[in-house]
C-alpha cells in the first residue's frame, strides 16, 4: 500500500514512512517539476516528465529502505531475546 501511495504522492509516502528532510527534498523536486511545466506551457514537459519520476523512483527506493531497516531491527531483536 505504501509503495502505491510513493508513486501516487511521493512526499506523503516519506512523511508517513518518517522522513522527513526526504519528503522536503521530494516535495522540492515536484514543485521545480511543475514550475518548468507550468511556465513553458508544456514545452518543458522533457524536462518535467523526468523529474517527476526521478521524485517517484526516490520515494520508492526511500520506502523501501525504510521497511528493509525496520525487518533487520526486528531481526536482530529476536536474535538478541532468543540468546
Amino acid at each position: 500500500m505504501i509503495y502505491i501511495l510513493a508513486i501516487i504522492l511521493p512526499p506523503v509516502a516519506l512523511l508517513i514512512s518518517g522522513k522527513i528532510f526526504q519528503a522536503i527534498l521530494n516535495l522540492i523536486l515536484i514543485a521545480v517539476a511543475i514550475v518548468i511545466f507550468v511556465f513553458t506551457f508544456g514545452i518543458g514537459s522533457f524536462l518535467s516528465h523526468p523529474l517527476w519520476i526521478i521524485s517517484i523512483i526516490h520515494a520508492v527506493f526511500v520506502v523501501h529502505g525504510v521497511r528493509t531497516d525496520r525487518k533487520l531491527e526486528t531481526a536482530v531483536k529476536r536474535a538478541i531475546n532468543n540468546e
